[in-house]
């Protein structure tokens, strides 16, 4: 019967967990704590110009405390409360942009172009990209595997800290590097709302 002690145990513990490390990356945090924000809303109108719009607020949060939010009506106009009313005068479309903040830093945008004419408004809203990813290195290979978990994002720019990059759009990238050092990887996702980017650092 084998023996081992608490110690011998403890040390091929240490040992195994060294070999991976695991970091997660989203805007403007190595290590969140909270959800992201899901900004959106919806509106009203009438159909007789001047038209005034009303905002309703749909957006959700996952961090605790209120959110701020900022409103771009796309006509000059702006506004800071959570569900504001707009006058146009003249019909055109107009692009309507909302950004959430949260409580803990971290921010969403949507973008809406909102085409307003005699007959109604219609609108299309798209998302700003979120980057986010999490990778897993082995120390003795100098390898790193990188989980893309961005979301409304339909490119990807990866730069790996070493001078190279890639544009996989793949779940996973695979990196190799050549020599151990400390590199700053950074991602940036690109989505019909706007660009993101996220980083974070590897040391081997």
């Amino acid at each position: 019967m084998i023996q081992r002690s608490f110690s011998q145990i403890a040390v091929a513990v240490i040992f195994l967990a060294s070999l991976f490390a695991f970091v997660d990356c989203s805007p403007g945090s190595n290590n969140p704590v909270t959800d992201p924000p899901g900004a959106s809303f919806t509106y009203t109108s009438a159909r007789n110009f001047p038209v005034t719009i009303l905002f309703t607020n749909t957006s959700i949060s996952g961090a605790p405390g209120p959110s701020t939010f900022v409103w771009d009506f796309g006509d000059g106009g702006f506004s800071f409360i959570q569900n504001p009313s707009h006058m146009y005068q003249s019909a055109g479309t107009y692009l309507i942009k909302m950004i959430q903040t949260q409580s803990d830093g971290t921010k969403d945008t949507v973008i809406m172009a909102l085409a307003l004419t005699p007959n109604g408004p219609s609108g299309t809203s798209s998302r700003n990209a979120t980057a986010s990813f999490i990778y897993a290195i082995v120390n003795d290979s100098y390898t790193a595997t990188f989980t893309n978990g961005s979301i409304d994002a339909q490119t990807y720019l990866w730069e790996f800290g070493d001078g190279t990059t890639s544009t996989s759009a793949n779940s996973t990238v695979t990196k190799s590097y050549t020599a151990p050092g400390v590199y700053h990887a950074r991602l940036t996702a690109t989505g019909q709302g706007g660009v993101d980017t996220c980083g974070a650092t590897i040391s081997f």
